[in-house]
């Protein structure tokens, strides 16, 4: 009896680990990178333009300039303020997302730099 309890509580932890985080879930579209130097601004700037990642369940779809790339990612950690995500096949650097205020998210970069989202409503 007690296996049966444990092998459906680790399948229903599975599932619940494979839906991704609802914090997530929707659009999001680039508004401006922060942390960039100043001889890059303008290259920044066309790159976050063009950018829009969304989230269905645990599959990311990253656009930019109107290609799309899509792919599952596995939620590392979660909590009110921040994400940490791993996505793709053996990827090794976690992607994490910090939450600014009511629909803005920073994509923070390993070396600081940062892509601020704003949640699109459509």
């Amino acid at each position: 009896m007690h296996r049966f309890i444990a092998t459906g509580f680790f399948a229903t932890l599975l599932t619940a680990c494979s839906a991704g985080s609802s914090q997530l879930q929707g659009t999001w579209v680039g508004e401006r990178a922060e942390g960039i130097r100043e001889d890059q601004q303008g290259q920044a700037a066309a790159f976050v333009a063009g950018l829009r990642l969304v989230f269905d369940r645990d599959t990311i779809t990253v656009t930019q300039d109107g290609k799309a790339s899509t792919g599952r990612y596995k939620l590392h950690h979660e909590d009110k303020t921040s994400i940490v995500i791993y996505s793709g096949e053996g990827e090794l650097e976690p992607q994490t997302f910090t939450f600014s205020g009511v629909g803005k998210l920073h994509w923070v970069m390993s070396d600081g730099r940062s892509i601020v989202l704003t949640q699109s409503r459509t």
